[in-house]
């Protein structure tokens, strides 16, 4: 259990672009809710941040809502395009 290697208050910081290309990469898939319910279950969890571009359509929106709702704190920024 995780608690046997984990003291104190713990926070996690999802980068969202790096964990959905490494699930993709592996043809996992990331049960966000179970996720959460892990660590508030078994450490000390004081927040848990799901950093990730914003883009204006329905599905994200939609996939932000549920993660607010579940306890993410969500840190997004616009998606840059950069051209070379």
């Amino acid at each position: 259990m995780i608690s046997e290697y984990v003291k104190g208050k713990v926070i996690i910081f999802v980068d969202a672009a790096n964990l959905e290309s490494s699930l993709k990469d592996l043809g996992w898939y990331m049960d966000y809710k179970k996720f959460y319910n892990y660590f508030k279950n078994n450490v000390e969890l004081v927040g848990i941040r799901f950093y990730s571009a914003s883009f204006n359509n329905k599905a994200h929106n939609n996939f932000f809502t549920v993660l607010k709702r579940i306890g993410f704190q969500l840190v997004t920024k616009k998606l840059k395009k950069c051209w070379h």
